[in-house]
């Protein structure tokens, strides 16, 4: 039976490169890019099950416990395991892969990070409620006084360069971190009312329909495009303003709606008039026996609605 665990559910016939146990507590979350996968079509995005698949398949001795991209959370360990994908911190860590070819996120489309991160979020969110990982950088001081002080508690999050700095730079000296941070709080704020996948990916392309308008912060609220106003709000159409107009775009819909129910009944009458028409030239065809040709009464009908004569 599936477990849900990509790595468990493919076994990689090159050896078990994990431990189905942990010696020390759950201490950190390390945020990792692939450097290699991503894709930038923001449609049915398959980086995150192809780096599975190479995780599931590579003599390489590398794990970690999920991956995402722009619109999929694959799971890949129970994080009560031990993967390899941190030397030296594997016991302590929670290893997160996002599929992003470099470490450089400022040049990326907005609306590309935006569903990034929202996956990534969305994945962390659970554990972090599990666990109760503070939603907070630490350094690698921090974690290790955790360590040597025999900490059972998480610390927080951490960068896979800060743990490993000769070799490695990623997640990326500007990754977005408070729009990290803010988006894994509105997944637990709203745990109970969590979206499905295929919600979230057509929120994606929504967001990527929609772009990177800018919002302003106000002082009731943060930064933000539209995109997100879409996303966080059960009526966002009836709260959208127009400025034009002063009125919102639920209200102009609305007009829009009233308008095509107008047009709608214009239509059944002409309708209407079509068939009785029809019905008034079939009747007047049959009452016409031997004098003329038959008549075309859907020509005739039809000439009638437009007002133009037929043709002979």
């Amino acid at each position: 039976m599936p477990t849900g665990y990509y790595l468990l559910d493919h076994a990689n016939r090159h050896g078990r490169h994990y431990y189905p146990t942990r010696n020390r507590p759950l201490l950190v979350y390390v945020m990792h890019i692939t450097a290699g996968l991503q894709d930038l079509d923001g449609v049915d995005d398959q980086s995150a099950e192809a780096v599975c698949r190479y995780c599931s398949t590579t003599d390489r001795q590398v794990s970690w416990h999920v991956a995402t991209d722009t619109d999929s959370v694959v799971r890949v360990l129970p994080p009560s395991y031990t993967a390899w994908h941190a030397a030296n911190y594997n016991s302590v860590g929670y290893g997160h892969e996002i599929s992003k070819l470099h470490v450089r996120w400022r040049e990326m489309p907005a609306a590309w990070v935006e569903a990034t991160l929202r996956q990534a979020a969305r994945a962390a969110a659970p554990v972090v409620a599990e666990y109760g990982i503070p939603l907070r950088r630490v350094t690698r001081g921090e974690l290790d006084r955790a360590i040597a002080t025999g900490a059972t508690k998480p610390v927080g999050f951490i960068e896979h360069s800060v743990l490993d700095p000769t070799r490695r730079s990623d997640p990326g000296a500007d990754f977005p971190w408070d729009r990290f941070f803010e988006l894994v709080q509105h997944y637990l704020d709203n745990r109970g009312d969590d979206m499905s996948e295929q919600a979230e990916k057509q929120i994606g392309y929504i967001n990527d329909a929609l772009g990177t308008a800018y919002d302003p912060p106000t002082a009731d609220r943060p930064a933000h495009t539209i995109g997100d106003k879409v996303r966080s709000t059960n009526d966002a159409l009836g709260h959208a303003y127009d400025p034009a107009t002063g009125r919102t775009i639920g209200h102009r819909v609305k007009d829009i709606e009233t308008r095509v129910e107008g047009i709608d009944e214009k239509v059944n009458r002409l309708l209407q008039q079509g068939t009785e028409i029809h019905q008034f030239v079939t009747e007047l065809e049959n009452g016409i026996v031997g004098e003329v040709a038959p008549i075309d009464y859907d020509q005739l009908a039809r000439a009638i609605l437009r007002n133009a004569a037929p043709t002979t």
